[in-house]
């Protein structure tokens, strides 16, 4: 417990349990992806950024497609790499309500129109207020309300995850 705030955190994941996941939902967007050559990671602010990384890592040295990655910061992004024979994949570190992976879906549709869009996500907290689902995910982990799922990311290999209660 933080004295200051009087917050409980837990570990969720381990940096070890992380990579697992990581690993894992890799080798999943494989079983799925289409006949197509590249995949698209589109990784949403900072994390969903690193997260996007780390799962382009695994593809590449896993598979011969050609991975890309993009980062959308706020919703906007440079789509001049997007065509429509990507397999777009949009990552975020935490799906809680939906509403940032459903606005940015929305930009990505708008300006590019691909033929699939899929989602993944380290954690799923559940509490959709959209109807999206992350076809991949590293771990289902239903929270309440007045909890937080914190990711912190200390570098590529360094990934953690805490649970907040106050």
């Amino acid at each position: 417990m933080t004295a200051q705030n009087n917050t409980e955190e837990l570990t969720l994941m381990s940096s070890e349990r992380v990579a697992r996941s990581l690993r894992r939902m890799a080798f999943e967007i494989l079983e799925v992806l289409s006949t197509k050559e590249r995949i698209l990671l589109v990784g949403l602010n900072n994390r969903g950024f690193s997260i996007a990384n780390n799962l382009a890592e695994i593809l590449r040295s896993n598979s011969s497609y050609e991975v890309s990655v993009l980062q959308m910061k706020e919703d906007k992004f440079s789509d001049e790499h997007v065509t429509l024979s990507d397999d777009i994949i949009v990552v975020d570190d935490v799906i809680f309500s939906g509403g940032t992976m459903l606005r940015a879906i929305n930009k990505i549709y708008e300006k590019s129109q691909p033929e699939t869009i899929r989602i993944a996500a380290l954690i799923d907290r559940g509490h959709r207020k959209f109807p999206l689902s992350a076809q991949f995910t590293g771990l289902h982990y239903p929270t309440k309300l007045r909890e937080h799922v914190r990711v912190d990311v200390k570098n590529a290999q360094n990934i953690t995850v805490i649970l907040e209660h106050n």
